[in-house]
Protein backbone atom coordinates (compact mmCIF):
# COMPACT_ATOMS: atom_id res chain seq x y z
CA UNK A 1 0.00 0.00 0.00
CA UNK A 2 1.54 3.15 -1.18
CA UNK A 3 0.30 7.29 -1.10
CA UNK A 4 -1.54 9.54 -3.25
CA UNK A 5 -0.03 13.02 -2.33
CA UNK A 6 -1.39 16.42 -4.03
CA UNK A 7 -0.66 19.74 -3.57
CA UNK A 8 -1.45 23.06 -5.29
CA UNK A 9 0.30 25.98 -4.05
CA UNK A 10 -0.89 28.51 -5.42
CA UNK A 11 -4.05 27.78 -2.98
CA UNK A 12 -2.79 26.43 -0.26
CA UNK A 13 -4.15 23.18 -0.93
CA UNK A 14 -2.40 19.80 0.12
CA UNK A 15 -4.26 16.56 0.46
CA UNK A 16 -2.71 12.79 1.19
CA UNK A 17 -3.93 9.84 1.00
CA UNK A 18 -2.52 6.08 2.56
CA UNK A 19 1.39 6.47 4.41
CA UNK A 20 3.93 7.82 2.34
CA UNK A 21 6.77 4.67 0.92
CA UNK A 22 10.48 4.44 -0.69
CA UNK A 23 9.49 4.54 -4.18
CA UNK A 24 8.21 7.76 -5.46
CA UNK A 25 6.84 9.19 -8.44
CA UNK A 26 6.60 12.64 -9.30
CA UNK A 27 4.20 15.13 -11.64
CA UNK A 28 4.28 18.81 -12.09
CA UNK A 29 0.29 18.70 -13.54
CA UNK A 30 -0.46 21.25 -16.52
CA UNK A 31 -2.93 21.53 -19.03
CA UNK A 32 -3.50 23.77 -21.98
CA UNK A 33 -0.31 25.54 -20.48
CA UNK A 34 -2.04 26.39 -17.34
CA UNK A 35 -0.30 24.78 -14.49
CA UNK A 36 -2.72 22.47 -11.75
CA UNK A 37 0.00 21.25 -9.26
CA UNK A 38 2.27 18.58 -8.29
CA UNK A 39 1.11 14.33 -7.88
CA UNK A 40 2.95 12.43 -6.01
CA UNK A 41 2.42 8.77 -6.04
CA UNK A 42 4.12 6.44 -3.70
CA UNK A 43 4.65 2.52 -3.37
CA UNK A 44 6.66 0.07 -1.64
CA UNK A 45 8.08 -1.73 -4.83
CA UNK A 46 9.63 0.10 -7.75
CA UNK A 47 7.64 1.37 -10.23
CA UNK A 48 7.72 -0.87 -13.89
CA UNK A 49 7.61 0.81 -16.95
CA UNK A 50 3.81 -0.17 -17.14
CA UNK A 51 3.22 1.03 -13.94
CA UNK A 52 4.14 4.73 -15.19
CA UNK A 53 2.19 4.33 -18.13
CA UNK A 54 -0.62 3.68 -16.28
CA UNK A 55 -0.38 6.47 -14.00
CA UNK A 56 -0.12 9.17 -16.55
CA UNK A 57 -2.71 7.58 -18.50
CA UNK A 58 -5.04 8.43 -16.02
CA UNK A 59 -3.36 11.70 -14.77
CA UNK A 60 -3.92 12.79 -18.50
CA UNK A 61 -8.18 12.05 -17.60
CA UNK A 62 -7.59 13.42 -13.74
CA UNK A 63 -6.51 16.90 -15.22
CA UNK A 64 -9.62 18.12 -16.81
CA UNK A 65 -11.60 17.00 -13.54
CA UNK A 66 -9.01 18.83 -11.90
CA UNK A 67 -9.26 22.08 -13.53
CA UNK A 68 -12.90 22.08 -13.69
CA UNK A 69 -12.25 21.51 -9.19
CA UNK A 70 -10.13 24.63 -9.26
CA UNK A 71 -11.95 26.89 -11.77
CA UNK A 72 -15.04 25.90 -9.67
CA UNK A 73 -13.39 26.54 -6.08
CA UNK A 74 -12.43 29.65 -7.92
CA UNK A 75 -15.54 30.88 -8.48
CA UNK A 76 -16.92 29.95 -4.66
CA UNK A 77 -14.12 31.92 -3.38
CA UNK A 78 -15.44 35.08 -5.46
CA UNK A 79 -18.98 35.02 -4.84
CA UNK A 80 -18.47 34.00 -1.08
CA UNK A 81 -15.19 35.34 -0.24
CA UNK A 82 -13.86 38.99 0.47
CA UNK A 83 -10.75 39.25 -2.09
CA UNK A 84 -8.52 41.81 0.30
CA UNK A 85 -8.97 39.64 3.82
CA UNK A 86 -9.43 35.84 2.61
CA UNK A 87 -12.23 35.90 5.41
CA UNK A 88 -15.94 35.35 4.21
CA UNK A 89 -18.19 37.89 3.22
CA UNK A 90 -21.22 39.44 4.26
CA UNK A 91 -23.46 37.06 1.61
CA UNK A 92 -21.82 33.97 4.13
CA UNK A 93 -22.61 35.33 6.88
CA UNK A 94 -26.19 35.47 5.67
CA UNK A 95 -26.10 32.17 4.55
CA UNK A 96 -24.30 30.61 7.73
CA UNK A 97 -25.51 32.32 10.54
CA UNK A 98 -29.29 31.04 10.02
CA UNK A 99 -28.22 27.69 10.01
CA UNK A 100 -25.99 28.03 13.19
CA UNK A 101 -28.62 29.17 15.40
CA UNK A 102 -31.09 26.64 13.78
CA UNK A 103 -28.66 24.20 15.04
CA UNK A 104 -27.87 25.59 18.73
CA UNK A 105 -31.45 25.55 19.07
CA UNK A 106 -32.42 21.65 17.94
CA UNK A 107 -29.35 20.50 19.89
CA UNK A 108 -29.38 22.94 22.57
CA UNK A 109 -25.52 24.16 21.70
CA UNK A 110 -24.19 27.56 22.91
CA UNK A 111 -23.58 29.42 20.18
CA UNK A 112 -21.73 33.04 20.41
CA UNK A 113 -21.07 36.07 18.07
CA UNK A 114 -18.43 38.37 18.02
CA UNK A 115 -17.91 41.72 16.25
CA UNK A 116 -14.94 43.71 16.08
CA UNK A 117 -14.41 47.09 14.87
CA UNK A 118 -10.94 48.05 14.17
CA UNK A 119 -10.20 51.73 16.53
CA UNK A 120 -9.71 55.27 14.47
CA UNK A 121 -9.92 53.44 11.39
CA UNK A 122 -10.52 56.70 9.22
CA UNK A 123 -7.35 58.81 11.12
CA UNK A 124 -5.34 55.57 9.90
CA UNK A 125 -6.53 55.70 6.44
CA UNK A 126 -5.90 59.70 6.85
CA UNK A 127 -2.32 58.96 7.90
CA UNK A 128 -1.06 56.35 5.74
CA UNK A 129 -3.73 56.23 2.22
CA UNK A 130 -6.66 53.95 1.47
CA UNK A 131 -3.27 51.19 0.50
CA UNK A 132 -1.93 51.41 3.81
CA UNK A 133 -5.37 51.00 5.20
CA UNK A 134 -6.36 48.14 3.22
CA UNK A 135 -2.60 46.57 5.19
CA UNK A 136 -4.26 47.10 8.05
CA UNK A 137 -7.08 45.08 7.29
CA UNK A 138 -5.39 42.45 6.11
CA UNK A 139 -3.31 42.22 8.54
CA UNK A 140 -6.12 42.05 11.25
CA UNK A 141 -7.77 39.83 9.95
CA UNK A 142 -5.02 37.71 9.93
CA UNK A 143 -4.12 37.91 13.62
CA UNK A 144 -7.83 37.04 14.10
CA UNK A 145 -7.61 34.25 12.24
CA UNK A 146 -4.49 33.36 14.04
CA UNK A 147 -6.13 32.47 17.26
CA UNK A 148 -9.16 30.68 15.64
CA UNK A 149 -10.66 27.45 15.98
CA UNK A 150 -11.15 25.39 12.84
CA UNK A 151 -14.98 25.31 13.79
CA UNK A 152 -14.67 28.72 14.41
CA UNK A 153 -16.48 31.36 11.37
CA UNK A 154 -15.14 34.85 10.34
CA UNK A 155 -16.21 37.32 7.78
CA UNK A 156 -15.80 40.59 7.16
CA UNK A 157 -18.72 41.96 7.73
CA UNK A 158 -18.71 45.67 5.72
CA UNK A 159 -15.57 48.69 5.84
CA UNK A 160 -13.35 48.05 9.00
CA UNK A 161 -15.88 45.60 10.44
CA UNK A 162 -15.60 41.85 10.95
CA UNK A 163 -18.04 39.18 12.42
CA UNK A 164 -17.17 35.86 14.37
CA UNK A 165 -19.48 32.93 14.79
CA UNK A 166 -18.02 30.76 17.67
CA UNK A 167 -20.04 27.73 17.74
CA UNK A 168 -20.51 25.83 20.92
CA UNK A 169 -18.92 28.65 22.63
CA UNK A 170 -20.98 30.80 25.31
CA UNK A 171 -20.17 34.42 26.86
CA UNK A 172 -17.33 33.54 28.81
CA UNK A 173 -15.59 31.27 26.34
CA UNK A 174 -16.36 34.51 23.44
CA UNK A 175 -14.56 37.12 25.66
CA UNK A 176 -11.81 34.76 26.55
CA UNK A 177 -11.59 34.38 22.74
CA UNK A 178 -11.97 38.41 22.02
CA UNK A 179 -8.85 38.90 24.54
CA UNK A 180 -6.44 36.42 22.19
CA UNK A 181 -7.61 38.63 19.60
CA UNK A 182 -6.69 41.83 20.89
CA UNK A 183 -3.44 40.25 22.65
CA UNK A 184 -2.44 39.15 19.09
CA UNK A 185 -2.99 42.19 17.43
CA UNK A 186 -1.44 43.99 20.15
CA UNK A 187 1.73 42.01 19.34
CA UNK A 188 2.62 42.90 16.15
CA UNK A 189 2.70 46.35 14.53
CA UNK A 190 2.40 47.33 11.01
CA UNK A 191 5.33 49.31 9.17
CA UNK A 192 3.39 51.78 6.26
CA UNK A 193 5.27 55.08 4.47
CA UNK A 194 7.49 55.49 7.88
CA UNK A 195 4.88 54.72 10.14
CA UNK A 196 4.43 52.02 12.49
CA UNK A 197 1.10 51.49 13.52
CA UNK A 198 -0.36 48.52 15.68
CA UNK A 199 -4.22 48.39 15.34
CA UNK A 200 -6.37 48.65 18.01
CA UNK A 201 -10.03 47.08 18.18
CA UNK A 202 -13.45 47.36 20.32
CA UNK A 203 -15.25 43.96 20.45
CA UNK A 204 -18.97 43.37 20.96
CA UNK A 205 -20.20 40.35 21.78
CA UNK A 206 -23.41 38.47 22.41
CA UNK A 207 -24.61 34.64 22.89
CA UNK A 208 -27.40 32.78 21.19
CA UNK A 209 -30.83 32.89 23.30
CA UNK A 210 -33.84 30.06 23.15
CA UNK A 211 -36.04 31.06 20.23
CA UNK A 212 -33.99 34.21 19.19
CA UNK A 213 -33.86 35.07 15.75
CA UNK A 214 -30.42 35.35 13.82
CA UNK A 215 -31.12 38.90 13.23
CA UNK A 216 -31.89 39.81 16.85
CA UNK A 217 -28.47 37.66 17.98
CA UNK A 218 -26.33 39.91 15.21
CA UNK A 219 -28.47 43.66 16.38
CA UNK A 220 -27.29 42.65 20.36
CA UNK A 221 -23.48 41.89 18.59
CA UNK A 222 -23.95 45.62 17.68
CA UNK A 223 -24.97 47.23 20.37
CA UNK A 224 -22.23 45.33 22.58
CA UNK A 225 -19.75 46.66 19.69
CA UNK A 226 -21.52 50.41 20.32
CA UNK A 227 -20.98 50.31 23.96
CA UNK A 228 -17.71 49.30 23.65
CA UNK A 229 -16.59 52.57 21.34
CA UNK A 230 -18.89 54.41 23.71
CA UNK A 231 -16.53 53.38 26.96
CA UNK A 232 -13.68 54.26 25.31
CA UNK A 233 -13.03 51.78 22.72
CA UNK A 234 -10.00 49.17 22.78
CA UNK A 235 -12.15 46.81 25.39
CA UNK A 236 -14.78 44.24 24.87
CA UNK A 237 -18.51 44.53 25.87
Amino acid sequence: MGSVEYVYPDDGISLISGSLRVHQAHYTLRLQKRYLGELTISSQKRFSEQDLFVHEQSIGCLAHYLKNALDFRAMEKMAFYDALTGVMNRKSLDELLPKETKRAERHGYDLSVMMIDIDNFKIINDQVGHIGGDQILKHASKAIRQVLRISDLPFRFGGDEFVLILPNTDLVGARSAAKQIMASLGNSAVEINNHSITPRVSIGLASYRHGEHHEELIRRSDQALYDAKKNGRNCIS
